[in-house]
């Protein structure tokens, strides 16, 4: 797999897309997603996992909800069914990205991970 900060560069547009579109837009964008968009998703969902990355108390609520989706994303399976999971869960996906994908994205372009 890519170095986390050439992925997160190359697909920098994209995740950045989820700030502004709504949940069918991100649940589009998320089924026209490439491998590398795929991966630059499901590496930033594992660095929270592992809390290599620090957010907000709200967030990691939301995301225990969907918890059971998340550890099968970051299990060791092709990129397309990594691809049909996160499109179950396109809204919330959406949701997460909006309130930390810019200091995510600080976080991990500062080496801070």
């Amino acid at each position: 797999m890519a170095d986390n900060t050439d992925l997160l560069t190359k697909n920098k547009t994209f995740l950045f897309g989820f700030n502004s579109f709504t949940r069918n837009q991100c649940t589009h964008l998320l089924k026209n997603a490439t491998r590398s968009q795929v991966l630059s998703i499901v590496e930033i969902i594992l660095n929270i996992l592992r809390e290599n990355i620090q957010i907000p108390d709200a967030v990691l609520n939301l995301m225990k909800k969907y918890k059971h989706i998340f550890r099968r994303l970051i299990e060791k399976q092709s990129w397309k069914k990594r691809r049909e999971l996160l499109m179950k869960i396109g809204g919330v996906i959406s949701k997460i990205f909006k309130k930390i994908l810019n200091d995510v994205y600080e976080q991990i372009m500062n080496h801070e991970i």
